[in-house]
């Protein structure tokens, strides 16, 4: 578990040398704080889970929106298929070339729909700081899309990765019934 802690000042010579080394290095981390010691953790990472649960709700909702806009291959396909068009064309288009496009349409639009309402469940999941293994593994289909789902995906791995984060979601799995919720 890493924390920080802000360098000491001392008097004398001895101060002078630390206060040296602070100006390069101004925090270190130490290991097994508590938070009783170092309580602004907690309310760190408390804003990086709310961050990232704010993230992945405006991800899933742009996602869900092309998603949307996968239809017009859909709609392409109808259009082909369509007694005008095949009057228009007088058979030079093949019938299976409306047939294909309606169904490419159809599989990216469920593909990219499910992977919106996945970021969009996950959102919730990270604000109800339940289901971290769900969340990483939505986390690692958001890496597929450049750049923006790997930005996204990188952050999820290193903030749902915090020890500090781990022990917030086991003490919600635990949760004063003492079972899962």
């Amino acid at each position: 578990m890493a924390c920080i802690a802000k360098l000491g000042v001392r008097s004398g010579e001895q101060g002078a040398q630390q206060a040296a080394r602070s100006v390069q290095r101004p925090y270190i981390l130490c290991t097994n704080a508590s938070n009783a010691i170092f309580p602004h953790l907690r309310i760190i990472m408390k804003h990086h889970l709310s961050t990232l649960s704010i993230l992945h709700y405006v991800y899933g909702a742009l996602i869900c929106m092309m998603g949307l806009a996968l239809l017009v291959l859909v709609l392409l396909g109808t259009f082909l298929n369509s007694d005008w068009m095949q009057q228009q064309a007088e058979g030079g288009l093949p019938p299976f070339l409306g047939i294909l496009l309606s169904t490419i349409g159809w599989v990216l639009f469920f593909l990219v729909e499910l992977q919106g309402v996945l970021n969009l469940v996950s959102a919730a999941r990270i604000g109800q700081r339940r289901g971290r293994t769900f969340s990483q593994v939505v986390a690692a289909f958001n890496c597929f899309n450049i750049p923006f789902g790997i930005a996204l995906g990188i952050f999820t791995f290193v903030v749902l990765g915090n020890s500090e984060v781990q022990a917030c979601y086991a003490q919600q799995a635990s949760g004063p019934q003492g079972g899962l919720r």
